[in-house]
């Protein structure tokens, strides 16, 4: 015998699962494919923000030394320690005073991290705090090493990018990945 209301529950609960199917299936196919793809939603929590995408930046750093860019890197230290860009000062994500970097007036800087989020708030703490010429890495560094551009430890030539986690990691290039 079969309690009443057991197959009224028995068909919410399957249609409670096909419903929670449905949504994590469009999840995994909205995923981003690529860092550049999240500019989007970086907007909509920062609006306002410059960007600047590598083939740009790759240009104005084939520039004279004096008109290079300031490049700050607001990634964590062992992620910083796998590579960066060539000459960047690395920045802790949470730096509340930017007047700490001592910045020229006037000068250009170029902010990034791993896919462009946490350089973005950066980039709003230091157009609040006066600088005008301050541009976010489109993508950030997993768009400039999937795009095979030059990475560094130091002086010295690095392949690698840190993946920051398993979940980012996989907008890195697998040969990017460290």
């Amino acid at each position: 015998m079969s309690r009443p209301g057991g197959r009224k529950r028995w068909r919410v609960a399957l249609g409670l699962c096909a419903a929670l199917a449905l949504l994590f299936g469009a999840l995994y196919l909205a995923r981003p494919r690529s860092a550049t793809a999240l500019r989007p939603l970086i907007d909509l929590r920062y609006a306002g923000t410059r960007w600047v995408d590598a083939p740009t930046l790759a240009q104005w750093l084939a520039r004279e030394p004096e008109s290079l860019p300031l490049l700050l890197d607001v990634r964590e230290p062992e992620e910083f320690a796998v590579s960066h860009l060539r000459g960047a000062r690395r920045v802790p994500p949470n730096l509340a005073d930017v007047t700490t970097l001592h910045i020229e007036p006037g000068a250009t800087v170029v902010v990034y991290c791993s896919v462009g989020l946490r350089s973005a708030a950066l980039f709003a703490r230091l157009r609040a705090g006066g600088a005008r010429n301050v541009y976010n890495l489109l993508g950030g560094i997993f768009e400039w090493a999937n795009q095979g551009r030059p990475l560094y430890r130091g002086a010295t030539r690095a392949y690698r990018v840190h993946p920051y986690d398993r979940l980012w990691g996989t907008l890195i290039r697998p040969e990017r990945s460290d």
